[in-house]
């Protein structure tokens, strides 16, 4: 007998419970009350599942579904990302897939518990493919990929999450909605760095460059320590500098970092708009611990 819808959302928070009491908690908190129409939205029926699987891992897949329903859809979402075309790619690709591979992905709507410096600053050495386009909705921790064009706080962001500081209900929100103007407030101010530290931001930290009184003209990346760091879509000269990279290049590079703040403090971009190259020091330079940013979830 076919379940109800009821059933399905009963079931798929059962699972859920058993992986993050947290996450299902807060997950019937925002939806259990439109439960019938969910339950719905998570069956899969017409995905020939008859054909795979158990009823266990059927019912891990309706819970990794109710999750991006939960949070790829207003009010946690700007917009409706969980629409028909990308809820039915996760039933076709989880079709196959072992029920534990399927409760791993729904692990990924929840932080890694003691995520670490070192951790952040492997994940911006591991994930540096220049390729693809990176999906927020489909992500997934075991991506290398910072894109094909890939913007600086956004190659953060892949960072981060690759590194288990913020989740994939972080991504639903403040990920598909950053820009230059919102970077601090999601990514994190941190403390501003006088130049005579430049070169000493610790490994897996990130820091953040930006022009004097204007926030939103900003540069980021994350510190491998020793004056060394990783970005992406870097700015490689200057009037007065130019950028030597250890590996790779502009759309993602490692490089020294005193190198990159003296190249951007040398453009008329950073600096001033007038004639001549810049002169003075243009540019603030923070550094941001993200084991203390209280913005990430």
């Amino acid at each position: 007998m076919a379940r109800t819808n009821q059933q399905r959302y009963n079931e798929a928070l059962a699972h859920i419970k058993s992986v993050n009491l947290q996450l299902a908690n807060d997950i019937d908190g925002r939806v259990g009350p439109h439960a019938a129409m969910i339950g719905g939205d998570i069956s899969l029926e017409g995905a020939k599942y008859w054909k795979h699987g158990t009823d266990a891992q059927h019912t891990a897949v309706r819970a990794l579904l109710l999750c991006h329903v939960t949070y790829f859809r207003p009010p946690h979402a700007a917009f409706d990302y969980a629409a028909a075309t990308p809820m039915k790619d996760i039933k076709l690709r989880c079709r196959t897939m072992p029920d534990a591979a399927v409760t791993a992905e729904i692990e990924y709507f929840m932080p890694i518990a003691g995520a670490s410096l070192t951790d952040l600053a492997s994940a911006a050495e591991r994930v540096k493919d220049v390729a693809g386009s990176v999906d927020n909705f489909a992500r997934s921790r075991t991506d290398t990929n910072v894109s094909f064009n890939p913007v600086c706080y956004h190659g953060v962001v892949s960072w981060l999450f690759a590194a288990g500081f913020i989740s994939k209900r972080w991504l639903a929100k403040e990920g598909n909605t950053l820009n230059a103007y919102s970077s601090n407030n999601y990514l994190g101010d941190g403390s501003v760095v006088p130049q005579s530290a430049w070169a000493n931001i610790p490994r897996g930290f990130l820091w953040n460059i930006h022009r004097v009184g204007d926030k939103s003209t900003c540069h980021w990346g994350v510190s491998l320590g020793g004056d060394v760091s990783i970005a992406c879509n870097n700015t490689d000269s200057s009037p007065t500098a130019k950028l030597k990279y250890i590996e790779g290049n502009t759309q993602y590079g490692k490089f020294k970092f005193s190198e990159i703040c003296n190249v951007l403090n040398g453009t008329d971009k950073y600096g001033h708009t007038g004639t001549g190259a810049p002169t003075g020091i243009n540019i603030v330079v923070r550094q941001i611990d993200p084991t203390t940013v209280a913005s990430y979830y």
